[in-house]
C-alpha cells in the first residue's frame, strides 16, 4: 500500500476549510496573469 500523497494529506483539508470559511475558487485565469499576480 502506498503512502498518501500530498494532495489527500494536505490540499484537499486546505481547499475544505477555505470553502467552509468563504473563499470560492477562481478556476480559468490563464496562467500568465497567475504568474504576473504572483510576481517575481
Amino acid at each position: 500500500m502506498s503512502a498518501p500523497g500530498e494532495h489527500k494529506t494536505v490540499q484537499a483539508r486546505i481547499l475544505k476549510y477555505a470553502q467552509e470559511i468563504g473563499w470560492i475558487p477562481q478556476y480559468g485565469m490563464p496562467q500568465a496573469e497567475a504568474e504576473r499576480r504572483r510576481g517575481p
